[in-house]
């Protein structure tokens, strides 16, 4: 989860949260803009899979006995 904590970005998953580097308002190039927005990406993609396997964990199954050829 990324929240905005006073002009800087706070990254959070799994039950932590940490503060991340000030992303600024200005770039000197492509690179060190997308470079600012990895980290980011990362952690969010972490938390975001780390509560989609806790959801899968938590679902009914099912255990399928047999399996019948029907013509």
């Amino acid at each position: 989860m990324m929240a905005e904590v006073g002009g800087r970005v706070a990254y959070g998953g799994g039950g932590r949260q940490h503060e991340g580097k000030k992303i600024p308002l200005r770039f000197q190039s492509s690179d060190h803009y997308l470079q600012s927005f990895i980290l980011p990406l990362l952690e969010n993609t972490c938390s975001q899979l780390a509560s989609s396997l806790e959801i899968m964990w938590t679902s009914p199954i099912a255990e399928v006995l047999s399996i019948r050829n029907t013509k």
